[in-house]
């Protein structure tokens, strides 16, 4: 038990074929837009709570209020793109047909014409997501993961001067 009595935390977990397994936990407000998934789930925004609590407010009693009014069985998700080819980015397009699918609330490109990509390696390679919403986790992350798959990603890269096969 951590004993966490104030403030924000969160756990991350992943579902694994042997059940969900605890990633890692921390002691402040979520990363990689947490904050906005629970906002698109529940209508809570969580930043407002973390600052009214941290000034002395008692927030759990209208935290509380505000959860029992959300939407049931609503659920957001998320997905991220990474580069399919390491090289310059030269265009995107495709963000105004992602934006349009179905229970999607955002779109966002991570890099502008111009960055260099790398093979993902971890978050910071990632270059656009998708939020969606719906009332299932399935259907959420279904339209999340179309979302991104409209993007397209023109690069520029350079033949490698390795070893042929």
């Amino acid at each position: 038990m951590l004993g966490v009595e104030f403030g924000a935390t969160h756990t991350e977990v992943v579902l694994t074929a042997d059940g969900p397994r605890v990633i890692e936990t921390h002691v402040r407000m979520g990363g990689d837009e947490i904050p906005a998934l629970a906002h698109d789930a529940t209508g809570v925004e969580l930043a407002e709570y973390v600052v009214r609590q941290t000034v002395g407010e008692e927030v759990l009693p209208q935290l509380r209020t505000s959860l029992a009014a959300a939407p049931a069985g609503r659920s957001s998700a998320i997905w991220f793109a990474a580069a399919p080819a390491a090289g310059v980015l030269t265009a995107v397009e495709g963000t105004e047909l992602a934006a349009e699918v179905p229970g999607v609330t955002e779109v966002r490109l991570l890099v502008e014409p111009g960055a260099k990509l790398a093979a993902l390696a971890s978050s910071d390679d990632r270059i656009a997501y998708a939020r969606a919403v719906s009332d299932s986790p399935g259907a959420a992350l279904a339209a999340a993961r179309q979302a991104v798959e409209l993007l397209e990603f023109q690069i520029r890269s350079r033949a490698t001067t390795g070893p042929t096969v």
